[in-house]
């Protein structure tokens, strides 16, 4: 039949294949863009400096590496694609655009900006505060606010009875079409 297990298996493999040359190319160019801009970086940071190079610019640069590190692993590790024993294509890997690669991608274009700065002015170091500062805003709106507020001892009960004694209930209308 058309719809079978064998045509379906075709179409996923088929899907698989070009998310897999997809993630190759994006992460391929992401090696070149994180080489092109370390070395820029270095070279008209710390080997040609027109600004005064001091110990602490070198734990700025290890802090520089670390946040171009650290999310190049995390997006190389989502794209690693799954093969079945005999070496099949099973899974093209995840896509690089959703869940957490988002945020790995934003970590970058932060890290990119700030080093870009850097080359020009210390100011520019200070726009990696941005990277703690977001995810500390996360942590309070996703996590601990709801959880204190919402869910904690603090919460509205939520099916509290109304004025009358009893719960409210749910009027559902009918929609003609």
């Amino acid at each position: 039949s058309t719809w079978g297990y064998p045509y379906f298996f075709l179409m996923a493999n088929a899907s698989a294949k070009k998310r897999l040359q997809e993630n190759t190319k994006q992460i391929a160019l992401l090696q070149k863009v994180i080489a092109g801009l370390l070395s820029v970086f270095f070279l008209f940071r710390y080997i040609w400096p027109r600004l005064d190079v001091f110990w602490y610019h070198w734990i700025g640069l290890v802090v520089v590496i670390a946040c171009n590190g650290a999310p190049y692993l995390m997006l190389v590790a989502a794209a690693k694609p799954t093969k079945s024993d005999d070496g099949e294509l099973i899974d093209g890997g995840n896509d690089l655009s959703q869940g957490l690669c988002e945020y790995c991608w934003d970590v970058l274009y932060v890290t990119w900006a700030m080093m870009l700065l850097a080359l020009f002015t210390e100011w520019g170091w200070a726009l990696l505060l941005v990277i703690p500062g977001f995810a500390l805003w996360q942590l309070w709106f996703k996590l601990v606010k709801p959880w204190i507020f919402e869910e904690g001892q603090f919460a509205k009960p939520k099916d509290a009875p109304n004025a009358k004694g009893g719960k409210e209930k749910v009027k559902y209308r009918t929609v003609r079409r």
